[in-house]
């Protein structure tokens, strides 16, 4: 009777818990097929981006379809994981965009360092920047997955010019106190979106309070 039943049930239990252990498997077995590709036009339309790039250390690497393949491909404030030779990086992270700050350097104190001269024990905390590989004898850093600006001895982004620097012909960014924003192109200036919105309301407040002191003269 009771016990019977409560047989049947578990049994029902784990038939239904292996079938979906097995279409879990399925799908991530599928998903990782669809992924694999040979050339860039394998990618075109497949969720997970539309190049084909190296994912591992394997001879030969394994192509897998990716968002991106330069920092550009990235938003602003964003770079891209390109060394796939590096056990830093899980193959499922390379071609990815993670944030700049994703381990904490930005903000923390840091001395003018450059990758041919950060070396391991020794200067490595001060660097701007995130090594990835380091030389086994020399313990000299051989790969960085970006290199920031030492600003008056504080990590950042980039380093502010003229007007900003701008980088990405076909994502263009603007470097505005140490941090890429996007920028959009009018007047023959480069203006961050933000400071377009800032500078239309400033302009609207300015026309409001000369038309109220034109129509206050006239009363």
């Amino acid at each position: 009777g009771a016990f019977a039943f409560g047989l049947w049930r578990l049994r029902n239990m784990r038939s239904v818990t292996f079938l979906v252990f097995a279409a879990l498997c399925l799908i991530s077995t599928v998903w990782a097929v669809g992924d694999s590709c040979s050339f860039s036009n394998d990618c075109v339309g497949n969720p997970s981006g539309p190049y084909c790039a190296p994912v591992d250390n394997a001879v030969p690497p394994t192509l897998r379809c990716r968002p991106c393949q330069s920092m550009c491909d990235c938003a602003p404030g964003e770079f891209c994981i390109l060394d796939h030779t590096s056990s830093y990086w899980d193959p499922s992270e390379v071609g990815t965009c993670r944030p700049y700050n994703y381990h904490g350097i930005l903000g923390r104190q840091c001395i003018p360092l450059t990758q041919a001269n950060v070396v391991r024990g020794q200067n490595d905390q001060l660097y701007c920047g995130l090594v990835t590989q380091w030389d086994q004898f020399s313990n000299r850093a051989t790969q960085v997955a970006w290199e920031g600006v030492c600003h008056y001895g504080v990590c950042q982004m980039c380093e502010d010019g003229p007007g900003g620097m701008t980088v990405c012909g076909y994502n263009q960014r603007v470097c505005i106190g140490g941090v890429y924003q996007p920028y959009v192109f009018s007047d023959g200036t480069t203006r961050t979106l933000y400071g377009n919105a800032t500078g239309a309301a400033a302009t609207a407040i300015t026309v409001f309070f000369v038309l109220f002191a034109t129509a206050w003269t006239c009363v």
